[in-house]
């Protein structure tokens, strides 16, 4: 009778949590549950017929200048222009280069999901006592990321240029994203307006306006299509070596998608939660460096 059981509970369990989740919204969504073997690698497994598994791949940062974006066409700058209000000429000066891949089982879904971030590298030098008793000059370097200063992270698939999304360090309060930001921080922050690990990216996915935000009080990633909320990607808690598998399954990632969205569109919220993770992954890193 516990094996008959067991899917109805972890159904029902699902269920609710998307109803908790969304209530406010007034917004059918459908659980995608997804797992991962391994809390500290961003690798995950889902039982879809288009993804059946997706992972983070990251490279180190490298301080670059001149770096030429790898936009598809004349007609994707002037869409970002149109968005954005920002031109954009085949080069720009940036520092902090950040290459990273978005891979699933099927290679011609992968996503190229790199980040340009201002920055700089600064030379700090401390005074230390040696074995002898003397005293010399050591010196290191701390990289120093500006995320605030027009971060731009851009999406390729298959050699197309299929989204870019500039980063915004403070969404709670900023003008530009009023219109999304009621659906994401619905409750106060005990960081009050000002959230040192939220962050929202704005700009354009597949010809329409594209929004992802990260709220770190409810750890979720929000993404909407123009003004519509196509999903919510809830991260998974880490769990205690003391819990049985039914506890730790509880633990485990899941996606709400919009029912209303077809399934190569629900593979989208996907892969776009996995960028909003992967801009949640480059802010954390560059925190503990400087």
């Amino acid at each position: 009778m516990k094996k008959i059981y067991t899917p109805m509970i972890c159904l029902l369990f699902f269920q609710f949590l998307s109803c908790q989740a969304h209530a406010q919204s007034n917004i059918a969504f459908d659980t995608i549950r997804l797992v991962q073997d391994n809390f500290f690698r961003q690798e995950y497994g889902l039982n879809d017929t288009i993804i059946n598994s997706i992972k983070i791949e990251t490279r180190n940062a490298k301080l670059v200048q001149k770096v030429h974006f790898k936009f598809g066409s004349d007609v994707a700058k002037g869409m970002l222009t149109s968005i954005t209000g920002i031109g954009l000429s085949d080069a720009k000066d940036v520092d902090w280069y950040l290459a990273s891949t978005i891979q699933t089982n099927n290679p011609k879904l992968d996503w190229i999901s790199d980040i340009y971030c201002p920055g700089y590298i600064e030379k700090e030098r401390q005074r230390v006592r040696n074995n002898d008793r003397s005293y010399s000059v050591e010196s290191h370097e701390v990289n120093h990321y500006l995320w605030e200063n027009g971060a731009l992270a851009y999406i390729i698939e298959a050699s197309d240029t299929v989204g870019w999304h500039y980063v915004y360090r403070n969404p709670r309060s900023d003008t530009t994203l009023a219109g999304w930001t009621p659906q994401v921080y619905t409750k106060q922050s005990s960081y009050s307006a000002f959230n040192s690990f939220d962050f929202a990216l704005l700009g354009q996915f597949t010809g329409k306006e594209s929004a992802i935000f990260y709220n770190f009080d409810q750890g979720r990633i929000y993404v909407f299509s123009e003004d519509e909320l196509w999903g919510i990607m809830q991260f998974p808690k880490q769990p205690q070596l003391s819990m049985n598998k039914k506890k730790r399954n509880s633990h485990q990632p899941y996606l709400l998608a919009n029912s209303s969205l077809s399934a190569w569109e629900r593979m989208d919220v996907l892969r776009l939660s996995m960028v909003g993770m992967r801009i949640k992954l480059a802010i954390e890193k560059s925190n503990t460096e400087q």
